[in-house]
């Protein structure tokens, strides 16, 4: 498997109740971006 990066403009507000939906719904981990993630 290769890693993944997808990187879109939103609310600040939005952004973490996505991401937490997107892990649930997908096959592959999902987060959000924090400072020092590589």
């Amino acid at each position: 498997p290769a890693p993944l990066v997808l990187i879109q403009h939103m609310p600040a507000a939005f952004t973490k109740a996505f991401a937490e939906r997107l892990d649930k719904l997908c096959k592959i981990s999902v987060k959000e971006a924090e400072d020092g993630d590589v």
